[in-house]
């Protein structure tokens, strides 16, 4: 699975302002709608809280990976958002969140993709190393690097 074949460059905002986690979910869901990934802006963030109130998606680190699997999600999808002033994302580690991996997957998809990206992302951000790097990266061609190196 390549997880940069799910992302481009309108789906990345490297200087995302959001007060609260609401915000920043609204805000990324736009850059989906606008890309034609989403059918629905208001049923997909209905989706990523549904989710959120199952458990954090809060990883530690500083990272959150918001995801949620819908029909009327379109095309599977990730779409980056980097905060300068982090945010509550009830984490694990109890830590603000200063990047933001929100995944969008079809149903239809769910077992397969969703499954393979959630396992290479988690997989990668165990490295502290990897994590610094991305929570570094101040270009869209830094983080696409950064995700296919640890692909």
């Amino acid at each position: 699975m390549n997880i940069t074949s799910l992302i481009n460059e309108k789906l990345v905002n490297l200087e995302l302002k959001a007060k609260d986690k609401t915000e920043a979910i609204e805000k990324l869901a736009d850059l989906l709608k606008k890309e034609k990934k989403i059918e629905s802006k208001k049923e997909f963030v209905k989706g990523i809280f549904k989710r959120e109130n199952e458990s954090t998606t809060g990883f530690g680190k500083g990272i959150a990976i918001p995801h949620c699997k819908l029909d009327s999600i379109k095309e599977a999808s990730i779409v980056i958002g980097k905060l300068k002033k982090g945010i509550n994302w009830n984490s694990i580690d109890g830590k603000p969140v200063y990047l933001i991996i929100m995944l969008a997957i079809p149903s239809k998809e769910a077992k397969t993709t969703h499954l393979k990206i959630l396992s290479n992302l988690a997989s990668s951000l165990i490295d502290d190393k990897f994590t610094n790097n991305l929570l570094k990266a101040d270009s869209y061609e830094e983080i696409i690097k950064l995700l296919n190196e640890n692909n």
